[in-house]
């Protein structure tokens, strides 16, 4: 009968590939027309590693899915891709795919099956704005004025 020589340890608490705290920059509704979102992601597997990370995208409802590879960033430590610009009133939805080093386990990020969403604003030329901007400073100035004159 084989004996112990020290007490019976339990293995460390390890968790199988994890992907948390997807964010996007721009914000999801700051998106100009062809500009770059960048998506960052924790990613994290205690067990073997992190394999690969990859973002999957898919523009105005299309059924194909478009994949960019996500970089570790040391200095964020976190993983990175790029979804490329497109068009004004482009609807754009991801999520983030990820597997541990031996493709043994494997993992989407996909907002509860809601994905990641946004959709490329309008741009405003600055023509317009500044046209907003003394059309509003306008009114302001009147109506200082005609309050000014009742007093």
């Amino acid at each position: 009968m084989p004996i112990l020589s020290s007490p019976a340890m339990a293995p460390p608490n390890l968790t199988p590939i994890q992907i948390s705290s997807v964010t996007q920059e721009p914000e999801r509704d700051k998106v100009e027309p062809y500009q770059e979102v960048t998506v960052r992601a924790n990613v994290t597997d205690q067990i073997v590693g992190v394999g690969y990370v990859m973002l999957e995208y898919s523009v105005n409802g299309d059924s194909t899915w478009n994949s960019s590879n996500m970089i570790f960033n040391e200095a964020l430590g976190l993983y990175e891709g790029v979804i490329p610009g497109q068009p004004e009133n482009t609807f754009v939805k991801y999520y983030v795919h990820a597997s541990d080093k031996i493709n043994h386990h494997w993992v989407n990020e996909d907002n509860y099956g809601q994905y990641y969403v946004y959709t490329i604003i309008p741009e405003l030329p600055s023509v317009a704005m500044l046209l907003l901007l003394l059309i509003f400073s306008s009114f302001v100035t009147i109506m200082v004025k005609r309050r000014s004159t009742k007093i």
